[in-house]
């Protein structure tokens, strides 16, 4: 994110354009790269602490807007899928289990009574499970926040029953 002088990062990036700045200029693993937030760095690039950039042979980009889940499950086995998602105290705060929108409501609207997302994460994987009321399993998403959020930087996500939408918004 601190590389990527064209893409505003935290302050309005995309994710279909970090991908494409990935794709030409290369990427760092985070072992080799560790991610530092805001608040403790400055937003220069700091390339120079590694030299092990990696470079993506094939990509496939594409921005879509709603897909249906088995859509997005089929996709998810081959390559991550970046989504945009609604990220307020109860996203920030999540510890661990499944987060669902009926036990904490993550899922936000503006103004206008919009869908309204404000973060971006990848969903890197999914398990169907009926263990929890109202979804048919949840989505593994890795989040760039830290390994020490959540449950290792990741979160699960309840895949919702009864709504086009996701929680939070996804």
């Amino acid at each position: 994110m601190d590389c990527d002088y064209s893409n505003y990062g935290c302050a309005g990036g995309r994710p279909h354009l970090a991908m494409s700045f990935a794709k030409n200029n290369g990427y760092y693993l985070q072992s080799d790269y560790y991610y530092k937030t805001y608040q403790e760095k400055s937003l220069a690039c700091q390339t120079s602490r590694s030299t092990n950039k990696k470079y993506m042979s094939t990509m496939v980009s594409k921005v879509m807007t709603f897909q249906s889940v088995a859509t997005i499950q089929n996709i998810v086995q081959y390559q991550p899928v970046a989504v945009l998602l609604s990220a307020n105290d109860c996203f920030i705060y999540f510890k661990t289990g499944v987060l669902r929108d009926e036990d904490c409501p993550c899922a936000m609207t503006d103004s206008y009574n919009q869908v309204s997302v404000n973060h971006a994460g990848v969903i890197v994987g999914f398990a169907s499970s009926t263990q929890y009321a109202g979804c048919s399993g949840y989505w593994i998403v890795k989040n760039s926040w830290d390994v020490n959020w959540a449950e290792s930087g990741y979160i699960k996500l309840c895949i919702r029953t009864s709504s086009s939408v996701g929680t939070c918004n996804v």
